[in-house]
């Protein structure tokens, strides 16, 4: 819910692109972790009670290359939640 929620021009600066539709095909890589070269934290508001619902406000991941042991690193903040501190 959050990506179809961010402005055009925060999914362009994420993902250099317009997306229309945020496929399987990309989300894949964002979800598949493995706790050493690829990682991924949430950042979550609202309650898990069963009368509330969970809101992600903001994503981070890293992927970091073995051989060179350089990471690229990405973060994504729910518009409403910018400048807050989240991303920093």
């Amino acid at each position: 819910d959050m990506i179809y929620a961010l402005p055009e021009q925060d999914v362009y600066t994420r993902f250099f692109q317009n997306l229309k539709s945020f496929s399987h095909r990309l989300a894949m890589p964002l979800a598949a972790i493995d706790y050493n070269d690829k990682m991924a934290i949430a950042a979550v508001t609202g309650r898990e009670e069963p009368e509330s619902r969970e809101e992600i406000v903001a994503v981070g991941h890293y992927i970091r290359d073995p051989q060179t042991k350089f990471a690229e690193v990405a973060f994504t903040t729910h518009h409403g939640w910018q400048s807050r501190g989240i991303g920093t």
